[in-house]
């Protein structure tokens, strides 16, 4: 039993396993294929069960290979914050399973969807990445730094959309036919990939004069929402990823300085005690000549 618990906890085997499901997963992407999506799709079922095992098996065993109270092993899996990665991923791909037993009827029809999200297994290789635990920590704190941004431009943006919608619905009902339409318009406008396509649109089914005032007002909202708001964030949230490198290396120069210190003080206490044992040679020189 050991020795089965030993490559479940074993990392190269995992991240074989997540690599291979992975090339699996690519080559079912491709329909020339086709021939062999049957036996990509059980091999991906067998990928998803070894990872359920996995799970289980962590829960259930110690790394030493004892059994241990479900409760407990809850408590001690979670202790590692990838193992939230780890369970959300394999949660997610563990419906598709059912579609391995039926594929007929409105129930099976529905787990369909979550054939999809099978695909979060792979995004378990992160954990693999070298640093990744500071990667994660550098980038929440640097999410947590734009949260208030993001959540102005959000309210920024909805405002915008709502006003868009009761200017131009009649003129471009493709694009602003109700609120959550025009969100999706207006972000994208912001992003500035669609701004010639919406305000075209727009321009074709309006008057002159309305046409002329919607390019100066979307000119408006791309400068403030665009070029101020999705760069004002982009800035803020690539200056502390660098304050967060920056506090690990001053936080290094720290560790380096203390370490300095150190040796010079143990050089200084073996010279110290050079000289005493130099003294005391001489004493017991002197004491022989005597």
């Amino acid at each position: 039993m050991k020795k089965i618990v030993s490559h479940f906890y074993s990392e190269k085997l995992i991240l074989a396993g997540i690599l291979l499901n992975t090339f699996v997963i690519y080559l079912h992407s491709f329909d020339s294929l086709s021939a062999y999506f049957p036996l990509f799709i059980w091999t991906d079922h067998a990928f998803t069960i070894y990872f359920l095992c996995e799970l289980l098996v962590k829960i259930l065993f110690s790394q030493q290979g004892t059994f241990r109270n479900f409760s407990v092993g809850i408590k001690e899996y979670f202790k590692d914050s990838w193992h939230y990665v780890d369970f959300i991923a394999i949660s997610c791909s563990v419906p598709s399973l059912l579609l391995a037993f039926s594929s007929h009827g409105v129930f099976i029809e529905f787990f369909v969807v979550f054939r999809a999200l099978r695909i979060f297994k792979l995004v378990r290789v992160i954990e693999f990445i070298p640093n990744a635990n500071e990667i994660a920590r550098s980038v929440f704190k640097a999410l947590r730094s734009v949260s208030f941004i993001l959540i102005s431009f959000l309210i920024y943006t909805t405002i915008i959309s709502l006003i868009n919608v009761s200017l131009f619905k009649h003129n471009s009902p493709k694009y602003f036919s109700n609120g959550f339409e025009s969100f999706f318009s207006t972000f994208i406008v912001f992003s500035g990939d669609g701004f010639f396509d919406v305000t075209t649109n727009i321009v074709t089914h309006a008057s002159p004069m309305k046409g002329f005032f919607t390019k100066i007002y979307f000119a408006a909202i791309i400068l403030f929402g665009s070029i101020l708001g999705l760069s004002l964030i982009n800035s803020i949230f690539i200056d502390e990823m660098n304050r967060e490198s920056r506090t690990t290396l001053e936080k290094g120069l720290k560790d380096i300085g203390k370490m300095h210190d150190t040796v010079i003080s143990l050089e200084e206490k073996i010279l110290d005690l050079e000289k005493k044992n130099n003294e005391l040679l001489q004493e017991i020189r002197n004491k022989q000549r005597n």
